[in-house]
């Protein structure tokens, strides 16, 4: 109930200025070496400093283009995250808007 309450405190400062959409973070997963070792960074290489804000959708993206790969996600399969002033996001979306957006938009296109 904690985390909750820290959520609907700060989450209305940034409507608007953030994509909430990406709030849910798909980033806890275990995952195999070989996705990579076999991920190629070799276009993304300027991309990666500014990926702070979005690394977990920008991660997904690249393995998703690149690798064969399906999503399985897990009915009610929940846990808790602390929102606080200090989030990565909320530091630094503003920062990299430009690239968050075109990140988004090539999650978007995947199908």
């Amino acid at each position: 109930m904690e985390n909750k309450n820290k959520e609907n405190e700060i989450l209305p400062r940034f409507v608007g200025n953030c994509h909430s959409s990406v709030l849910i973070n798909t980033g806890n997963y275990v995952i195999n070496k070989y996705l990579i070792t076999n991920l190629n960074l070799t276009n993304e290489i300027d991309n990666i400093e500014k990926s702070s804000s979005c690394d977990v959708i920008y991660l997904n993206t690249l393995l998703f283009e690149q690798l064969n790969l399906n999503l399985h996600v897990v009915s009610n399969l929940e846990y808790e995250h602390v929102v606080h002033d200090g989030s990565v996001y909320f530091r630094d979306n503003n920062k990299y808007r430009d690239f968050n957006t075109s990140i988004y938009n090539r999650y978007s296109q995947l199908t």
